[in-house]
């Protein structure tokens, strides 16, 4: 289904997700910063167990996987 069926379909307007994207690529940023690591090594540490998952690093894990979700929508 296209944006302009689902816009009609649900009488919504579908927002760009890039102003989401800048948002959590913000927070994501907040959390490198925080933790002193990039998401890459957040990521291997948790494989590794190395590091213990905790609701913050939970959220911050998501953001992630969300950004990248979003990034290829839009390339699509």
């Amino acid at each position: 289904m296209d944006i302009v069926a689902i816009e009609s379909r649900y009488n919504i307007k579908v927002q760009p997700a890039m102003p989401l994207i800048e948002k959590l690529l913000s927070r994501i940023e907040q959390y490198e910063h925080r933790y002193g690591m990039s998401s890459a090594n957040m990521l291997i540490a948790l494989k590794q167990d190395k590091i213990e998952e905790t609701g913050d690093i939970c959220n911050w894990m998501q953001d992630v996987q969300i950004v990248k979700s979003l990034k290829n929508m839009n390339s699509s």
